[in-house]
This record gives C-alpha cells, structure tokens and sequence, in this order.
C-alpha cells in the first residue's frame, strides 16, 4: 500500500483526510511520504504548539524578574523572534490544509495554554498575587494604542499575537 504520492506539495484541495499527495513538511526535501514520518511531523508540530504559549509565558516572566539592561533587552528580543519563527511555522503548518495537522495544532495549542495558565497560577501564589485575577483589563493610551501596566499578568493569547 502507497502512503502518498509526489515530491511534496504544500496547501491541499481543503481539508479532510490524508491527502493523495505527500506532504511537504516546512522545508524542501521535508516530504512526508511514510506514515512514520508524518507520525514524526505530527509529534513535532504538537511541541512546537505547546512551546508557542510556554515561550509566551516564559517572556513575560522574564521581562518581570530581572533589572533593565542591555543583556536583557537584547535576549527578550532573540526570545521573541525564535517564538515569532515558531508562530509562521505553525500559520504555514494550517495552511497544508490537512485535518490532522489542524488538529494536532489546536490540541497543543491548547495544552500549551493550560500549561501557560498553571504556570501563571503558580508564579502568582509564589509572589502572594492570589487575589488578582489572570487577566487585567487593558488601559488605552492617548495614541489609540492598547497597553498594559508593567507586572500585570498576562493572559494567554493566540502564537502570533504576544
């Protein structure tokens, strides 16, 4: 039995089952023509989903806990574009249009948001912040721009928009 045909290609008809056509995972050469390998793809992409919230929360955390310097910047900067990197990959990984990688996606996406959300729980019972909720309302500033006050804890969010 043939898992696929093909060389690889990228957004299918729409989505639904195993496509008739392998698969191209991310990158040239990255085709998904055995079942172990698109096992593999799926497995990665549900990590790559859970590190998309955790990385989110991690940035936050980190932004919070030490003093304002250069270092800092510059490795919340790093942090933030390998999180960014993650979150295209993800966006290009719905658009195989393949049912299983949607929701391999969604799954961890959602696991990464609950372990965001434990995460935060836990750093507020450490700190002794019990009694705030997980989410403060944003304030807008005079430019129309939506901020939060430094130290407000963060809900979690979409991989491409935090």
């Amino acid at each position: 039995m043939v898992f696929c045909e093909g060389t690889g290609s990228v957004m299918n008809d729409g989505f639904g089952g195993l496509p008739q056509w392998c698969s191209l995972f991310l990158f040239n050469g990255w085709v998904l023509n055995t079942p172990i390998k698109f096992a593999f793809a799926l497995l990665g992409t549900l990590l790559m989903a859970i590190a998309s919230e955790v990385l989110r929360v991690y940035r936050v955390r980190w932004d919070r806990e030490c003093c304002d310097s250069l270092f800092k910047d510059m490795f919340l900067s790093v942090v933030y574009g390998i999180h960014m990197i993650n979150a295209y990959f993800l966006m290009l990984l719905i658009m195989l249009y393949d049912s299983y990688f949607l929701i391999t996606i969604i799954t961890g996406l959602t696991i990464g948001h609950f372990v965001a959300r434990r995460m935060q729980q836990r750093e507020r019972r450490r700190h002794g912040y019990e009694s705030l909720p997980p989410a403060t309302a944003r304030s807008i500033n005079p430019s129309g721009i939506s901020v939060e006050p430094v130290g407000t804890p963060v809900a979690a969010g979409t991989p491409c928009c935090r």
